[in-house]
Order: C-alpha cells, then sequence, then structure tokens
C-alpha cells in the first residue's frame, strides 16, 4: 500500500476466512452476543453470501466454456472421421485399382505407393469354441447394482463401503 491509499475498510477475505470469522463470534465461550458483534456478523453474513454468489457465477462461467470445448471437441471428432474415411475411402480404392491392374509400385517422381504385405491378423468365426487360453476376462465392479440392491435389501456387498452421507454442490 503507497501512502496515498487509504486502507480497505472491508479486506477481501476468503470464504473460508468469513466463516472462520463468524464461527469466531458465535463461539459459546464467548457469552451473549453484543449489538456490535450482532453488526459485524450480518455484515460477515452478507459478504458471505456475496461471496458465494460470486463463486457460483464463475462455477457457472467455467461448467459453460467446458460445455462449449466438449461441443467443440465433438464436432472435431466429427470432422475427424469423415477425413479419415474418406482418407481410407481413397486408400481402398487405389488398392483395389493396382491390384486388379497387377500393378504392385507406382511413383510419379513426386509420390509413390506400392502394395505391401500386411501383418497377420486374426478374424473370431466363433468365439464359444476359442479355448479359455486366448479369452481375457476383464472383473469390474458394478457399482449402480451394488447401489440398487443396497437400496432394495440394505445389504452391503463384502469388500466394498456404501457412502450415504456424500454431498454435492447444486448450482441454479
Amino acid at each position: 500500500m503507497t501512502n496515498n491509499e487509504e486502507p480497505r475498510a472491508h479486506p477481501m477475505l476468503k470464504l473460508f476466512e468469513i466463516r472462520r470469522e463468524m464461527q469466531a463470534i458465535v463461539m459459546p465461550e464467548h457469552g451473549e452476543i453484543d449489538e456490535s458483534q450482532l453488526q459485524e456478523l450480518d455484515t460477515l453474513a452478507d459478504r458471505f453470501e456475496a461471496k458465494v454468489g460470486n463463486c457460483v457465477a464463475a462455477l457457472k462461467n467455467l461448467r459453460a466454456s467446458e460445455e462449449q470445448i466438449g461441443k467443440t471437441i465433438k464436432e472435431l471428432q466429427q470432422h475427424q472421421r469423415a477425413i479419415k474415411n474418406s482418407a481410407g475411402k481413397l486408400s481402398d480404392y487405389v488398392h483395389s485399382e493396382m491390384k486388379a491392374a497387377g500393378i504392385d509400385k507406382v511413383s510419379d517422381g513426386i509420390h509413390s505407393a506400392r502394395i505391401a504385405r500386411s501383418q497377420p491378423s486374426v478374424e473370431v468365426i466363433d468365439e464359444s469354441i476359442v479355448d479359455d487360453e486366448w479369452i481375457k476376462v476383464e472383473r469390474k465392479v458394478m457399482s449402480r447394482a451394488i447401489i440398487e440392491n443396497f437400496k432394495e435389501t440394505g445389504e452391503i456387498p463384502e469388500g466394498v463401503q456404501v457412502l450415504t452421507d456424500n454431498t454435492h454442490l447444486r448450482i441454479s
């Protein structure tokens, strides 16, 4: 602070600092709250409410940005898929025409294309007769089913914990 500046009457406190000041005023060991403390509590409550309002505005702005970025990503992914599909179709077209013509290699001086042997691949015809040695099974806990079962029966399977006292912030 320079010499020309006046000190602020209410410094900018963080939300938790305002809460702590409010709690300090209403602590039972302080006895009854006098008029000046009541006024300070009202001022702090107003500041707390204003600070929460500012935080909610910032949250809404962040969520709107997140949503817009998600939409942009989705549009770009669609555009990417379209380009990939076009490139794949063009590659398949050139490949099939070169094979049909019996030509293995083409070069125009700038670009070249050649038919090459691919790596071996597997096509599954009937999975039910494939030996278990070649099947991979992934274990995944079915959290939603556990919650539904808990709601219906109150039972909790071993190895999990159902958290019922969770809270979240609902913004409107």
